[in-house]
């Protein structure tokens, strides 16, 4: 085997073991994504799920706190998308 052949095929088995890590690293950064996407979603959904409990009112509202009760929970539909946004409350 030339020293040319030689070289090309040790080029090309560097070549595969750096395709390999690629992929490798891909796949984990793929995981990591997914995961922060399902942790979104799952933050939205709470934050649906409580907005839509806040605006649908108390079932007896008192009217001098009402307005408090309502400002409270917009404010912890905030927080929570600060949450989810991974800033602070």
């Amino acid at each position: 085997m030339t020293a040319q052949a030689q070289h090309d095929k040790v080029r090309a088995e560097h070549r595969r073991a750096l395709d390999e890590t690629a992929d490798i690293n891909l796949r984990a950064r793929l995981a990591e994504v997914e995961a922060e996407r399902d942790g979104m979603r799952a933050a939205l959904e709470s934050i649906d799920v409580y907005g839509s409990d806040t605006l649908s009112g108390r079932v007896k509202p008192d009217p001098t706190t009402y307005k408090a009760w309502l400002i409270e929970g917009i404010v912890e539909m905030r927080n929570r998308a600060r949450a989810a946004l991974g800033a602070r409350p």
